[in-house]
């Protein structure tokens, strides 16, 4: 057998005074933005700071990489001649990294990291890129370098085999080729961190390319919430031109001259302009005639874990776990909700599927905003659930997409901004409600705190957590009934 062993390689210099040592995070985030990675060090307090960040992702890291090791690469052929060992770390003067495995021949040494992706991404190969870089510096050899990632296409059986669940690619052509990259990308950088004061950095698409930046909030607090950034449909580059020209508010846009509006862009702007909503009564009402009482607000919440859990699941496979539903059986009746949140032990989908059908009844519009999860997480447990798929298929049959009217601009206010995202129009159409007192604020949120909860043991953070979810998800649907009242106040 292999030596399978966590080590730490060829410390030198001054690697342990803080911020002497440029790991491989900071230097993703200088890649990106020299003032981000000032900033990470020097103000962190600057971020937003969100309850959502407490939850740790080393549970479920954990498991990802304890079935990586379990590869049978990494099982000794020979146990005189192959040695396995598990993140080993190094360090010298400044530059300091990890791999997740490095595996050692007798003539070869191979270094692995391990990704919780369905494909290899570009800040992949530039952490790898950096790694190497590291390891040169602390007299570290290695041969070649690999990435591996979950293979989307397997299924997983009784339980995961590691042989077919990962993907393993050699990237030692591409990080080769990235090393002057990254020597010109460290080139001051110690000094810089440094610096009593931080570095001057433009906004600009680097603000959210490859990541959004955790400093936005800071960056961006000069520009206004009715800025040429909400112009719909146009790239971040021809919005950072117009904000370069000194076009910065929707009101500094001369609709009238050539500015690369389209027919969309100009709508936006002359509605925000004229300072009242467009309302198209025709093709509102008849949305609204279509629908049939009593009629339902639907949303659901999925999660989909890197590693299966469940029988017949696959790599980052949607599972649903939660729904909230508000109802109303007449125009005037009194609004009702339920709701349903799966406990974090056992597959939810067939509990979840019966209490839904169950609340749905067998009549009725189900209005949901956007078809994407809803549709393909219902025809998903058609193929889990033969047995119900009658009953999914009366469901699937009631569905209308209300993010329609507001997708298509039958009704649009200036306070929507050029969107018809929930999240992006409710600030600025309902005041009553808000996302960010919420300690979940969007979709990837809400499945971050269900997968985490499934590792908590703790009851008060459980408790915490699932209460969170169930706010959540009861503010979508309870958005979704608000628009609906005001489509329905437009056309008196």
């Amino acid at each position: 057998m292999p030596q399978n062993k966590e080590v730490t390689t060829n410390v030198e210099g001054s690697g342990n005074a803080y911020p002497d040592i440029i790991h491989t995070s900071l230097f993703l985030k200088r890649a990106q933005c020299p003032l981000w990675s000032y900033l990470e060090l020097h103000n962190p307090e600057l971020k937003e700071q969100r309850s959502i960040d407490s939850i740790s992702p080393e549970p479920a890291r954990a498991k990802l990489v304890s079935l990586a090791r379990k590869i049978p690469l990494f099982e000794a052929e020979n146990r005189n001649t192959v040695e396995v060992d598990f993140r080993v770390k190094f360090a010298g003067v400044n530059f300091g990294s990890s791999f997740d495995i490095v595996r050692k021949t007798k003539h070869r040494t191979e270094c692995y990291t391990i990704k919780a992706s369905s494909r290899i991404l570009q800040t992949h190969i530039l952490a790898s890129a950096y790694a190497w870089y590291a390891a040169e510096r602390a007299d570290f050899h290695i041969d070649s370098v690999h990435i591996i990632h979950l293979n989307k296409k397997y299924t997983m059986e009784e339980s995961p085999e590691p042989a077919k669940m990962f993907t393993i690619r050699n990237v030692t052509t591409q990080i080769k080729e990235m090393q002057n990259s990254v020597s010109s990308l460290l080139e001051n950088l110690p000094d810089t961190l440094k610096r009593s004061s931080a570095p001057h950095v433009e906004i600009g698409p680097h603000c959210y390319s490859p990541s959004s930046c955790f400093f936005l909030d800071h960056c961006w607090k000069n520009v206004p919430d009715d800025s040429v950034f909400n112009i719909a449909g146009m790239d971040k580059q021809a919005q950072f031109e117009f904000f370069s020209k000194g076009i910065v508010s929707l009101h500094d846009v001369d609709i009238d001259s050539t500015m690369g509006l389209n027919e969309s862009q100009r709508f936006q702007v002359e509605v925000f302009q004229g300072k009242r909503p467009y309302i198209n009564e025709k093709k509102i009402q008849k949305f609204l005639n279509q629908l049939v009482f009593p009629v339902y607000f639907l949303d659901f919440e999925a999660f989909c874990p890197p590693v299966p859990i469940f029988e017949n699941t696959s790599p980052f496979q949607f599972i649903p776990f939660q729904y909230s539903l508000h109802s109303l059986q007449h125009p005037e009746a009194v609004l009702q909700h339920t709701y349903y949140l799966a406990s974090p032990e056992g597959d939810p989908r067939e509990e979840l599927l019966k209490k839904l059908y169950t609340d749905l009844g067998e009549c009725g519009t189900v209005l949901i905003y956007g078809d994407e999860l809803e549709v393909a997480t219902l025809n998903q447990l058609k193929k889990f659930l033969p047995q119900y798929s009658e009953k999914i298929d009366n469901i699937l049959e009631r569905l209308v997409d209300f993010s329609r009217p507001f997708r298509k601009r039958y009704y649009y206010h200036p306070a929507m901004n050029g969107s018809y995202s929930i999240k992006k129009i409710t600030p600025g159409l309902f005041k009553n409600i808000s996302y960010k007192e919420l300690a979940i604020s969007h979709g990837g949120e809400a499945a971050r705190a269900y997968e985490a909860v499934r590792f908590m043991e703790d009851p008060d953070k459980i408790l915490f957590w699932e209460s969170a979810l169930k706010e959540y998800c009861k503010t979508d649907t309870f958005v979704m009934v608000e628009l609906y009242r005001m489509l329905k106040k437009s056309m008196e």
